[in-house]
């Protein structure tokens, strides 16, 4: 191993990804930095305070990206930090299903409360491509069903299957293996989701009512309606991937 004070580490190397520049991006994703560069979102040293970002440079920046949805409460809300500082004194066992933590309980019985008593139960997932493959196992569980309609242009994680539910070949053209039970349709074709429907072998339909990685609004109420109608009528499970 050569060190960073050494004349042939990496730092120098000729055509490297960013031409002879360490990034600190190396051990990740070295291309990245350029990209960042290229694009002046270079946020070394950058702190976060409510909506804004100060980037060490003294610059503040209205930020309107929110980690698509995983920040949507700001940085370092002073709410959240003092439950969290609550939270890690606790002595109590927090470990499902050994135990349930009472604000999962609060938020549980939040939710049940919201949908007017329509469910008995809450399940709780860590991501976001968690939760999208648990709903279409549930489908396939409850309906005896394999296959899974989703729409192209979407975005529902990157884990194995959900990859192939993004409707996105970006994420899966080099992949050797693909599932067959995935189908991709452009948004509004309900005649060809209709069509697809008849084959009665659809266990899910998977949508996003605002689309998170495109900010592309395929569904507005009508053709959500109109969605849900033809899911009823041929058996499938609706599910709604919505942040």
């Amino acid at each position: 191993m050569k060190s960073d004070d050494d004349p042939g580490s990496a730092d120098e190397d000729e055509g490297g990804p960013l031409e002879g520049r360490r990034s600190r991006f190396d051990p990740v994703n070295p291309y990245w930095e350029r990209f960042l560069d290229e694009a002046g979102l270079d946020m070394t040293g950058a702190r976060g305070d409510g909506c804004y970002v100060e980037t060490a440079d003294g610059r503040a920046l209205l930020d309107c990206l929110a980690g698509f949805g995983t920040a949507n409460l700001g940085h370092a809300h002073a709410a959240l930090l003092a439950r969290f500082a609550d939270a890690l004194q606790r002595t109590s066992v927090n470990v499902f299903p050994f135990e349930c933590a009472e604000s999962q309980l609060a938020l549980a019985g939040k939710l049940l409360s919201l949908s007017g008593q329509r469910f008995d139960k809450v399940f709780f997932a860590t991501t976001g491509a968690e939760g999208v493959e648990s709903a279409v196992k549930f489908a396939m569980t409850a309906t005896g069903r394999t296959d899974v309609v989703a729409f192209r242009a979407a975005f529902h994680g990157l884990s194995m299957f959900s990859s192939f539910m993004t409707g996105n070949p970006f994420w899966t053209e080099s992949l050797r293996w693909k599932p067959g039970n995935v189908h991709p349709l452009d948004a509004h074709n309900l005649a060809a989701l209709e069509d697809i429907l008849t084959s009665r072998k659809i266990a899910a339909v998977v949508f996003e009512p605002v689309a998170g990685s495109t900010a592309a609004q395929h569904w507005n109420a009508d053709t959500s309606a109109r969605l849900a109608a033809l899911c009823r009528a041929t058996g499938p499970k609706l599910i709604a991937d919505e942040v």
